[in-house]
């Protein structure tokens, strides 16, 4: 409840800065009951005004010596412990009540409230921090197995900002580095908190082993240094032959110790080499000595291998292939070899291998057709013979049979006798086949490796040359030579594996067949048919190669000379023989891909 106060107003003016106009109590009061009315300062010093509110209200206040921050303001009907809250959070003042008693000073760095707010969840770091001090922060990393925070001298310095991030080393490192401090590792997820120096001639010197495992981080470091810290950690002896020199910028993570040495001696001329926990370093020519090493391959062959090999590497080794072991035999400095292994680890990777589902089928169409009547005279055929009247006509007759049945007749005169093995023959036919070849081969090979397939047979024929010559006499020389002619199919695929699971393929079919009947004395007429085609396939799909098509007309006719020419009655004389023959051959080619875990390469059940 508010004091009753009265009426009178009082305008004063403290040293010329400021009026203050409010309603003077005539009770005593505190400041929780105070109301000021229409108070208002600008620019006035906090100690010398506040003393004259609290003389002008009786208000019980200590001002700190010599508080001379600027305040303005112009506050209406508000209580005086309203007035000392907002004095408070808008100047750099810190009210402090003791009993009835207020008393306001400077707010100095320790006022200041401190924060710290950690979330670990999932892998992600989520961090607040105001005022913190750095083992305070190291402290709460700590527990919650984050990292571990060396404070060293920096214990006391004191943190503000915020981070969210999934990698807590960097955001650390990132709001430390905003302090002027930086993160020195010591070892693993254990780092020294220092302060950040000028990088322009800093040495950056962090090296740590576990395990036979090196992680480094060196700028500008003299490399004796480099390796005698590297000895150390790795708890090993180290002996130098001749003088260390230069300096080293390098950076690695969690890498094999002795593959870490390799690297940091590249380029330098020197060599090392570990003999029972003793590191020795010196000229390459003297500290490593030569060894010989079979370094075998898992998955390719060592054909040609050698000649992959970059000129850098083979020129400090002495490589000889092994076909009997599959490696090659290799002798020289260890870093040398190293460097060779190296490089044969990274391309002997397993190959693919493909198998080919193929179907070749070739359709042959053939429709032909025969009428005529032969009259001739010839040996005489089979004393049987069958008369074919459906559904196709041969009849055929001989020259007994013919004579005996004009000799029966009395009222035909017989004009002569005719041949016993003169024949006449009538044959009128049409006739339409369909022949359809089918194979399925099955071709397996490895990626970019050619797969062929060759079917077929070799035909020979007689080759008979004659050389004449003249010694005493003229002579004449018969030779004879067989030769071949090959009839077959050849089908020859190529298949290149992509990084995307793709099947670049190659496919190279060839069909060689004769015409015609095959005669030993005459070379055969080879009719060729020939696709060539690169074409991209996924595991499993089929692909149809097609339109080789060959179409044959054969037309044969044998005329009687001048009768043939007779209108109408010519066609009597004449024999025809026609035949039409179609040909297509289609492919179905079905990739299917394997890379050695799979088993044997046998296809799935079913037809294509």
């Amino acid at each position: 409840m508010l004091k009753t106060v009265s009426s009178v107003s009082i305008v004063c003016v403290l040293l010329g800065i400021g009026n203050i106009q409010a309603q003077q109590s005539t009770l005593p009061a505190s400041p929780d009951t105070i109301l000021f009315q229409n108070v208002e300062l600008e620019g006035a010093p906090a100690g010398t005004a506040l003393m004259g509110l609290a003389r002008l209200y009786g208000i019980n206040l200590t001002v700190e010596e010599n508080l001379d921050i600027p305040i303005t303001l112009h506050l209406d009907s508000i209580t005086a412990e309203d007035l000392f809250r907002h004095l408070a959070s808008a100047y750099p003042l810190v009210i402090e009540r003791r009993g009835d008693i207020r008393h306001i000073r400077r707010r100095q760095e320790s006022d200041r409230e401190q924060k710290l707010d950690i979330s670990w969840q999932m892998g992600r770091l989520e961090l607040e921090a105001r005022d913190v001090r750095i083992d305070s922060l190291g402290s709460a990393l700590a527990r919650r197995r984050i990292m571990t925070l060396l404070p060293g001298d920096m214990g006391q310095r004191k943190l503000s900002g915020f981070i969210s991030t999934s990698q807590p080393e960097a955001g650390i490192r990132a709001l430390l580095g905003s302090h002027d401090l930086e993160m020195v590792r010591q070892g693993p997820g254990i780092f020294l908190v220092r302060e950040r120096k000028a990088r322009e001639s800093e040495q950056e010197f962090e090296l740590y082993a576990d395990g036979g495992f090196v992680t480094f981080s060196l700028r500008k470091a003299p490399l004796e240094q480099v390796l005698r810290q590297l000895a150390r950690v790795l708890e090993w002896n180290v002996f130098f032959y001749g003088q260390v020199e230069g300096e080293v910028t390098a950076s690695a993570e969690n890498i094999p110790a002795m593959r870490a040495l390799e690297l940091l001696l590249v380029g330098t001329g020197l060599g090392i080499r570990l003999e029972e926990q003793s590191l020795l370093v010196g000229n390459a020519d003297l500290v490593e000595f030569g060894e010989v090493r079979l370094i075998q391959l898992k998955h390719l062959k060592v054909e040609g291998l050698i000649d992959r090999l970059p000129e850098t590497i083979k020129e400090k080794a002495t490589l000889e292939m092994i076909a009997e072991q599959n490696g090659v035999l290799a002798s020289g400095s260890p870093s040398a070899l190293n460097a060779v292994e190296a490089f044969i680890q990274s391309i002997d990777h397993p190959l693919p291998q493909i198998l080919f589902e193929t179907l070749v089928v070739d359709f042959y169409d053939e429709v032909g057709s025969e009428l005529g009547l032969d009259i001739g005279v010839g040996a005489p055929r089979d004393t049987t013979y069958a008369q074919t009247f459906f559904p196709e006509v041969d009849v055929e007759t001989r020259g007994t049979y013919i004579t005996g049945k004009l000799s029966i007749q009395d009222h035909l005169p017989i004009v002569s006798h005719l041949p016993d093995d003169f024949y006449i023959r009538l044959r009128a036919l049409e006739q339409e086949g369909r022949v359809r070849i089918r194979s399925r081969p099955q071709l397996a090979t490895l990626n970019g490796s050619p797969a062929t397939l060759t079917v077929g047979t070799t035909q020979y024929f007689l080759i008979r040359s004659e050389t004449t010559f003249a010694q005493q006499t003229v002579q004449t020389r018969i030779s004879e030579q067989f030769e071949t002619i090959e009839a077959n199919m050849l089908l020859q695929i190529t298949p290149w594996v992509t990084t995307t699971g793709e099947i670049i393929t190659q496919i190279r079919p060839e069909f060689n067949t004769p015409q015609g009947t095959l005669n030993a004395e005459v070379p055969p007429t080879i009719n060729h048919r020939i696709v060539d085609t690169t074409v991209r396939l996924r595991d499993g799909e089929t692909i149809i190669l097609g339109g080789l098509v060959q179409e044959t007309e054969n037309e044969q006719e044998r005329r009687f000379p001048l009768l043939w020419r007779i209108p109408l009655l010519g066609k009597l004389f004449v024999s025809k023989v026609q035949s039409t023959t179609t040909s297509e051959l289609m492919i179905y080619l079905t990739p299917h891909v394997y890379y050695g875990d799979e088993g044997a390469v046998i296809p799935p059940d079913g037809d294509m």
